[in-house]
């Protein structure tokens, strides 16, 4: 009997171990998701760590959203944002709360099936059944569905229970796939060749619970190319546009199943679309909206007048790319948000009650980690961002020098640069190769070498932050390499120009938070990063375009170019609305030798810019057969025309900085020695705006 009983001991032993290494495995095989910003829009499979480095990997997963979503007391959530990246870069709940007093929480994931958004509703109301109130829900994903491994990453952070159950069923094809989703460990098995540091570190991971489910991005399309590279949004409403997409039909299942469940329990369901500049038109919003009425469900289309405007959306500096808010778009569409779920929704403002005092903390771990990221990026003097590194505490900076450095480093900065410590670079001049190490405000490493001491080479340094990960650092004066290196874990994050360079990392968060350069060859100050508001203060400031800054002039011409856009496509909608009324009056028969259509429809456009300073109207006809060549120069002073003489068939019109030509099958609208002609059969026409030298808008008839 003793014999049996020591076996059944043993027996039941080496089963609680089995059972909790065969637990460990599943947490550790699983692997940490990546968000959009690794991955793209949602196309084929994640990448995995190994594809986008350790540092760039850990910078985006779910954990902190998923982990921080279980974290949340029970009944306290009342507004709930679901869907895909677009909603974890759009909305900041944390910033709700700031503001508005009101308790959201964003729980997305990269392409995330309507399928993962309908159960995480339904987690967040067995959850929060008494709070739970409203329901934001992002509409990217009802045009199409995904692969398997998104909704794997849409899933695999919930907890099991009687939803996971069924959303797991639901998500798979058979028993095998079932059990891979409950037990990721008979799914990623195969991982095991691949584990790295972030596997062992997600075991002891804290999550940042303070995001609520944000992703802080702080990149800009601006930063890309010239005014007429950045895109432009579509924003007008064109209800002369009969095409439509189809909603996917798995997408629409898991979306009439949503509005059933929101209608059951008394939750208001919102469907919106946050603004964007490259995947989303009317075809897609018409169908959107349409899928909307029909299911009684509102629908706040951001991409599209009047929103786009009542947020005051700029893409140049609110964007990160054509799909993704950038931190300045998300503060945009939030504090919209707030106005909106406080007004429209009846949103509770739970400051000051202390079941929400543990919001507080969250509110001023975000303040501190956040607020001092944008903080970072918005000062505008090399002393004034150093003083925000030692105040902030967490971070460590690895600053490298290029070239000639010192001339314009005044002694205003060099006093504050000296003051923290950083006494080598507060004496540096033209000639001074430069390396530094601040850690949580503390100089950990300074060193200086001028010309006359150098070998001709530049110098170098390697270190490990707090948590390990190795960083090398280089610097070479214009007699040294002329060179920036700064490398994080093998990767390189120096701007490699003039000045000083400088990467700033969060040693707790363990990921790059900024990366900058300041020219003090030419000045200790640069462009505020807040362009926008930099702008629009110098307009106050009465100045005029030719006296602002390289930086300011490309923003107000962008800005300028989507005023012109936007205006131009009223326009065309309205001419092909009064071509419609024509059609219905039956008043398009008419006489022999007047107008045609597209010649009246060209006057129409061409008069609407007429008489204008500074504006230029080109015209030139892609001559057929029944079309005979044309050109024309309008201008507030007078209009200059051609036409064919006799047989001739080429016209062209030629004056300083233009050249019209108008040919069988060949139409040229050349502009300062660049064609902007459409070249389409047809009247083609360029609007120009001489003192901007910009193209206002381009037409065909």
């Amino acid at each position: 009997m003793k014999k049996t009983l020591k076996i059944i001991a043993k027996l039941f032993v080496f089963g609680l171990i089995f059972l909790a290494l065969f637990v460990f495995a599943n947490i550790f095989f699983r692997p940490v998701w990546l968000s959009e910003d690794a991955i793209g829009d949602g196309e084929g499979s994640p990448l995995s760590i190994e594809e986008v480095g350790e540092v760039a990997a850990y910078e985006s997963t779910n954990e902190d959203a998923t982990r921080g979503f279980y974290e949340e007391p029970k009944n306290r959530i009342e507004t709930l944002f679901v869907g895909a990246s677009m909603t974890s870069v759009g909305i900041t709940p944390m910033e709700l709360y700031e503001n508005y007093g009101i308790c959201a929480y964003s729980i997305t994931s990269e392409a995330q099936p309507v399928l993962a958004s309908y159960y995480w509703v339904k987690e967040a109301y067995r959850l929060h059944p008494d709070t739970l109130k409203t329901v934001v829900f992002d509409v990217s994903m009802m045009r199409r569905d995904v692969g398997k491994g998104f909704y794997e990453k849409a899933l695999n952070g919930m907890k099991y229970s009687s939803v996971k159950r069924e959303a797991i069923n639901e998500a798979s094809n058979g028993m095998g796939a079932v059990l891979g989703y409950t037990f990721p460990l008979l799914t990623y098995h195969s991982r095991w060749a691949e584990l790295g540091r972030t596997d062992f570190h997600k075991l002891n991971y804290e999550p940042r619970s303070y995001l609520r489910g944000y992703n802080l991005r702080t990149k800009r399309i601006f930063n890309e190319g010239t005014y007429e590279d950045m895109p432009l949004s579509t924003s007008v409403v064109n209800t002369n546009v009969e095409a439509r997409i189809d909603v996917h039909e798995k997408s629409e299942k898991y979306f009439k199943k949503l509005v059933k469940f929101c209608n059951d329990n008394g939750i208001k369901l919102i469907m919106y679309k946050t603004p964007s500049v490259g995947n989303w038109g009317n075809k897609e919003h018409f169908s959107i909206q349409a899928l909307a009425d029909s299911e009684g469900v509102e629908f706040l289309d951001f991409v599209f007048e009047p929103l786009i405007d009542d947020i005051g959306y700029n893409p140049a500096t609110d964007a990160e790319n054509k799909k993704h808010n950038n931190y300045y778009g998300a503060k945009k569409l939030t504090d919209w948000f707030g106005k909106y779920l406080t007004t429209e929704c009846g949103a509770t403002d739970v400051r000051g009650n202390a079941d929400y005092a543990y919001m507080d903390s969250q509110l001023a771990e975000y303040q501190e980690k956040i607020e001092t990221v944008i903080r970072l990026k918005e000062t505008t003097s090399i002393g004034d961002y150093m003083k925000v590194l030692a105040e902030g505490g967490r971070f460590t900076a690895l600053i490298s020098v290029r070239g000639s450095a010192g001339r314009r480093l005044d002694k205003d900065n060099r006093k504050v640069l000296d003051s923290l410590g950083l006494k080598e670079l507060a004496k540096m001049d033209d000639d001074t190769a430069y390396l530094g190490v601040l850690e949580r405000g503390t100089v950990k490493y300074e060193r200086a070498v001028y010309d006359a001491q150098s070998d001709g080479n530049a110098i170098g340094y390697t270190g490990r932050f707090p948590k390990g990960i190795q960083y090398t650092i280089n610097s070479g004066s214009t007699g040294s390499g002329d060179i920036s290196n700064i490398l994080i874990d093998g990767e390189e994050y120096s701007w490699n120009n003039r000045g000083i360079n400088i990467v700033v990392y969060d040693n707790d968060a363990e990921t790059i938070v900024d990366d900058t350069y300041f020219d003090t060859w030419e000045s200790s100050d640069r462009e505020s990063f807040d362009t926008e508001s930099a702008l629009a203060k110098a307009m106050e400031d009465g100045k005029e375009y030719e006296a602002l800054s390289p930086e300011l002039k490309k923003l107000y011409l962008y800005n300028e170019r989507v005023k012109y856009y936007r205006e131009a496509t009223h326009l065309k909608i309205d001419i092909e609305n009064e071509v419609k009324a024509e059609k219905d009056a039956e008043e398009t028969d008419v006489a022999e030798g007047a107008l045609s259509t597209a010649q009246r429809n060209a006057k129409k456009y061409a008069d609407y810019y007429k008489g204008r300073e500074n504006i230029v109207v080109f015209v030139s006809v892609k001559a057929n057969d029944s079309l005979p060549p044309g050109a024309s120069v309008i201008e507030a002073d007078g209009m200059k025309v051609s036409e064919p003489e006799g047989s001739e068939k080429s016209i062209r019109i030629q004056d300083i900085g233009y050249d019209i030509i108008s040919d069988n099958g060949l139409s040229q609208i050349i502009i300062n020695q660049k064609d902007y002609s459409p070249n389409e059969d047809g009247i083609n026409v360029v609007v120009y705006d001489k003192k901007l030298q910009m193209v206002v808008d381009t037409a065909v008839f």
